[in-house]
């Protein structure tokens, strides 16, 4: 596509052009720490990313359980536990 025809369709005033970038990110991605990847297993890594945003919800819910059921815990050992 002739560079003209590109910058027309950028904009409605022809006297602005807008250049497209083309970054590099491959110096930035080499810098980066790896073990987020999980060894480089990409599954692993949502994996433990998505547990790790449910966890607060579900250990919410566990102490809420164990708040509920406090009342009815009758051996000693335990209760201190609670």
């Amino acid at each position: 596509m002739p560079e003209s025809t590109l910058a027309a369709h950028q904009t409605r005033d022809p006297e602005r052009v807008i250049d497209v970038r083309h970054p590099d990110f491959a110096d930035l991605l080499r810098c980066l720490d790896r073990s987020i990847t999980s060894h480089d297993d990409v599954i692993t890594a949502h994996v433990l990313t998505v547990l790790s945003g449910v966890f607060p919800n579900g250990e919410e819910m566990f102490i809420d359980a164990v708040r509920h059921f406090r009342p009815a815990v009758t051996d000693p050992d335990l209760g201190r536990q609670v």
